[in-house]
Order: structure tokens, then sequence, then C-alpha cells
């Protein structure tokens, strides 16, 4: 990679093709988009006949909470072969109160995947319907499985309360006290930084970027720094930037020692505050530098982009 005229030209081809139809184009730029942008692209997809959309885009949905309009895309990929997703379903319908429809969707789990979180959702959905005998049943077949976890027994004690087995209760909360609760499956993980790296010139990709960045509220030009790192040369992780996803565009002009950082997430704040730093102006610094390099990159203490050496 270059220069910049012929990867922009493939970006906004690439673009116009999602925009004309083309469904694979449509999925690969939910990939590279974020927030109301991906999930039209999803929405998108998901109309052309993508098996995956419907199930990415509902889970979109429910992260951000927005319940009541993750259940039909749940319920389409559902239909569209996503058995699992009736776990999601059940749990969204119970979170919204909606018992009745959750008690169906969560029988349809634990019938179609015998483990114990489904038969310990369903315990939950029986125990909010008042079918406490069904539901303690449900709720000891979870709470039995092993490993134990603390969850499974909270819900049988709820049960057992409810029956007026306080004492039981009691001895199931004590035990579920006792054992190792090891939190969300998914949670924040250690550190990583991967960097790639991109010989682009870059002035002019400043000055793409910025173009982008007046389109469609900052979303396109994370694509283009997404579509550029996934294109550029990946580089040994470990520069300490706070970001998952690190580009570092390197000016190929063997005479400036040039490079911009930038995160594949970078915030909107920062995109705007780019269309107001003078990069032709550090461009000729650089070039009066006989080897002496810069970096421009983020400062976090100023809120502003700086130009430092390197």
């Amino acid at each position: 990679m270059t220069g910049l005229g012929g990867e922009l030209e493939e970006f906004d081809q690439f673009w116009e093709s999602a925009d004309g139809g083309d469904v694979d184009a449509m999925v690969e730029l939910a990939d590279l988009c974020d927030g109301e942008t991906r999930k039209e692209w999803l929405r998108r997809a998901a109309d052309g006949g993508d098996y995956w959309s419907p199930h990415f885009l509902a889970d979109e949905l429910a992260r951000e909470g927005r319940l009541d309009e993750a259940v039909p895309w749940y319920q389409r990929a559902y239909k569209a072969g996503h058995r699992h997703d009736a776990e999601e379903l059940s749990e969204v319908l119970l979170s919204l109160g909606r018992l009745d429809e959750a008690e169906r969707w969560a029988r349809r789990a634990a019938k179609t995947r015998r483990v114990p979180s489904n038969q310990c959702r369903l315990a939950k959905v029986l125990l909010r319907l008042g079918k406490l005998d069904e539901a303690e049943r449900w709720a000891r077949r979870a709470a039995e499985d092993r490993p134990v976890f603390p969850e499974r027994l909270r819900v049988l004690a709820d049960v057992l309360d409810r029956q007026g087995k306080s004492d039981e209760a009691e001895q199931v909360r004590e035990q579920a006290r006792s054992v190792f609760d090891p939190g969300p499956l998914y949670g924040p993980a250690a550190e990583v930084v991967l960097v790639a790296v991109a010989s682009v010139a870059v002035a002019p990709f400043v000055n793409a970027l910025m173009s982008k960045a007046g389109e469609d509220t900052y979303a396109c030009a994370r694509a283009l720094v997404k579509w550029l790192f996934e294109r550029g040369q990946p580089r040994k992780e470990g520069y300490s930037t706070g970001k998952d996803r690190l580009l570092i565009v390197e000016d190929p002009d063997p005479k400036l020692s040039l490079a911009i950082w930038l995160g594949t997430d970078t915030p909107d704040e920062q995109l705007r505050a780019l269309k107001n730093f003078d990069v032709d102006s550090v461009a000729t610094d650089a070039r009066s530098r006989k080897g002496r390099g810069v970096r421009i990159q983020w400062d976090e203490a100023s809120h502003s982009w700086k130009a430092l050496d390197q």
C-alpha cells in the first residue's frame, strides 16, 4: 500500500456496491461501521437475505436496551435457523415482563438445549408466573448440575421462599455464598493492542478522512480507518495507547518521516478536532528535520491532536 488514491477509490466503490444492493458488501460495511450506521447496514443485509445479520442486529439492539425492537429480529433470526436465539428471546421477553411469551420461548430453549442455564431461565419465568411446583423442578435440575453456579442456587432459593420453605431456602443461599462466583462469562479482558501499519501519504489521508467525516456523523470516516487497518501490515502488539486496534499511517515519502496514529474506534470528538489540525504545516516542519520523525497523536490531557517527536 503506497498511495491513497487507489485505496480510497476502492473504498468508495465498495460503499457504492453495498448501496447498490451487494449483500456481501453490506455485511462487511456493517463490520466496519458502528452505531446506527452499523445497524442500518445489518437491516439492509438481513432484508437482502443474509443469514447472520438478523441475529447480530438483535444483539446490538438488546445491548443498547432497545428490547422491544430486538424481539422481532430475534424471532426472525430463529426462523432463519438460529435456534439458540430462543434463549435470547426468552431472556428479553422476561425483562420486558411479557411472561406468557417468555414461557413459550424458555420452554423451547430448554427442550432444544438441555443445559442448566436454559433450565434456570425457565425456572425464573415459571416463578414469575406463580407456577411454583414446576419452577422448583427446573430450578433443582439446574442447581444440581456441576460445576455449581451461585446464580442457579439463588433462583432455587427464591422458588423455595415463595413456597414457604424458608429454612431450606436459607440453606441454599448459604451454599450460594460459599461457591466461587465466576462473574459474567464475557467481561473486560487484559488490554491487548493490535497494530497495523499503512504506507499512505499522511496529508492526503487526513484530507480524505475529513471529507468522510462530513458524511454520516463520522461513521464513514471510522469505516475508512478500519478498512485501511485490515489491509495494513500487522506489527507486533504492545504500544500503550489504550486502543484495542491501532492504525499507524506512515508517509512513504523517504524525505518525510511523518506518521499519524488512529484507533479504529476513534470517537467523534477526536475526528471533529482533526478538521482543525494543520497537517500541511506539520509536514513542512517534518521535511526540515533531516531524518527526525514526527508522530501525530491524540493528547488526552489537552483534548487535542499533537505533533510529537519520534
